[in-house]
């Protein structure tokens, strides 16, 4: 921490130090370590280490600004543990207490435990440093959830544990005895959509043994947080009321309205170069050992994603950008296999006319098999079913092949091309009929067997696309 740092982390200290010139009690409201309004509930990482400090105020009553308040200075580590530091204020009980006691606190959270979403903490809290009654250290042990998704954008975080000393009894009345009884607390936050970018704003409501506690958590930049609840909601008729208005008696379990600031105190963090470029983003979330990279197998177009409990802008935009490039190249891949499936099909019709031409030159073979006469003759229907079969008149060819094979019965190459007509007119199986009938005249015709191969492994194809 440079200095310049140091010096406005005094002159903020100061400035809250001389607010306490008010009156307030010890477990002011956001004052521990923790994710609720004052159950002892905190979520750790072990990845970053985050600090902050801050102020809050319990308002019991507006005549005189009876109130509690507390400087607080808060620090969650890289190996799962959270600490505390309090400077409180005890609110006046009465008019006869003219000099409320103070006290500085220590307060330690330990994180034992974590499977999944399921995480066990234990730690102690109100380890006074200065107070001049009977101190009342508090121990507990709390279950939490979270990551529990409640609808799109909201998630929910429950705790529920149980703890003794001040958390089990803290009375406005701080002359009151130790209470050794442990009491279960729980607490529930929600965390909505709104100010994503700095983190979600949060509702919280918790039970701290003694009474209901609700309140929220706006983040209103990625270091400031605004803070505010009412303790005590159970009681809220009582507010602005005394136990006994000749004395100024205060409740010993009065509601409260509660308000607070939280800043953190900013972090260097190292930077991942890309090429000429640097982008700096967490890896894991802030808050939890969460990984904020996931992979959506199901979504091909957009594999990547954020976790929810990730707020980093650039990480944001890096995955954008990542899935729109990756979109890009898997639209470039089906073009190309819809221009390779055309030139496939392509290559099968030259393939085939290729074959048409090569029979037309294997005409000469006929020569040692017919006469003359016949020849001229079939040739003649099988030349003119040529023409018909190129200006695709498939019927008019079809006939004229069969008027040759009244003079060439058994040549080949007319069953050759009717089986190709029919091939053109899509009836497979006659032209399949007919190349076989060929292949049995002649074996050595070899193109034919190369296109009843063809013919089959295309019908394959499609019965597999199926």
């Amino acid at each position: 921490m440079n200095k310049e740092t140091y010096n406005y982390l005094y002159r903020l200290a100061t400035v809250f130090l001389l607010t306490t010139m008010l009156l307030g009690h010890s477990r002011v409201a956001f004052s521990r370590p923790g994710s609720f309004v004052r159950t002892p509930s905190a979520l750790m990482s072990y990845n970053v280490n985050q600090y902050s400090i801050g102020y809050s105020n319990d308002l019991i009553h507006t005549k005189n600004l009876t109130a509690t308040n507390a400087l607080f200075f808060h620090a969650y580590l890289k190996n799962g543990m959270a600490c505390g530091m309090a400077y409180s204020k005890h609110a006046a009980t009465s008019i006869s207490d003219n000099s409320p006691a103070s006290e500085l606190s220590f307060h330690f959270t330990k994180q034992v435990y974590q499977h999944n979403n399921f995480i066990i903490n234990a730690g102690v809290q109100d380890i006074l440093f200065e107070n001049k009654y009977e101190n009342q250290i508090s121990v507990f042990l709390t279950l939490i959830n979270k990551n529990i998704k409640l609808a799109e954008g909201y998630t929910l975080q429950s705790a529920v544990g149980f703890g003794s000393g001040r958390i089990n009894n803290d009375s406005y009345y701080y002359q009151e005895g130790i209470d050794n009884n442990a009491n279960i607390f729980l607490g529930f936050s929600i965390k909505s959509p709104f100010l994503i970018n700095n983190g979600g704003v949060k509702f919280l409501i918790d039970y701290d043994g003694k009474g209901i506690n609700i309140g929220a958590s706006v983040p209103v930049t990625k270091q400031i947080t605004f803070l505010g609840a009412i303790t005590h909601i159970e009681n809220f008729s009582k507010f602005n009321q005394y136990l006994n208005e000749s004395t100024e008696q205060i409740y010993s379990d009065a509601p409260s309205i509660s308000i607070g600031v939280n800043f953190k105190i900013p972090q260097k963090h190292k930077q991942k170069t890309l090429g000429n470029s640097s982008l700096q983003f967490d890896v894991k979330n802030t808050e939890t050992d969460n990984e904020c990279l996931l992979i959506v197998e199901e979504q091909s177009n957009a594999p990547l994603s954020v976790n929810s409990d990730c707020y980093d802008v650039a990480l944001n935009s890096l995955v954008g950008n990542l899935n729109r490039s990756f979109q890009a190249l898997t639209d470039s891949l089906l073009l190309l296999e819809q221009d390779l499936e055309t030139e496939k099909k392509q290559n099968l019709s030259l393939d085939f006319q290729t074959k048409i031409l090569q029979d037309s030159i294997n005409m000469q073979y006929l020569n040692q098999h017919i006469s003359q006469s016949e020849m001229n003759l079939g040739m003649k229907y099988l030349s003119k079913s040529l023409k018909y079969f190129y200006s695709e008149e498939y019927d008019l060819a079809l006939i004229e092949v069969e008027n040759a094979q009244k003079y060439l019965p058994n040549l080949a190459y007319a069953y050759a091309r009717k089986g190709s007509i029919y091939y053109k007119i899509g009836d497979l199986d006659r032209a399949l009929v007919n190349w076989n009938v060929a292949l049995q005249l002649d074996p050595e015709y070899s193109e034919v067997r190369n296109m009843i191969y063809a013919v089959k492994k295309e019908q394959d194809i499609e019965i597999l696309s199926k």
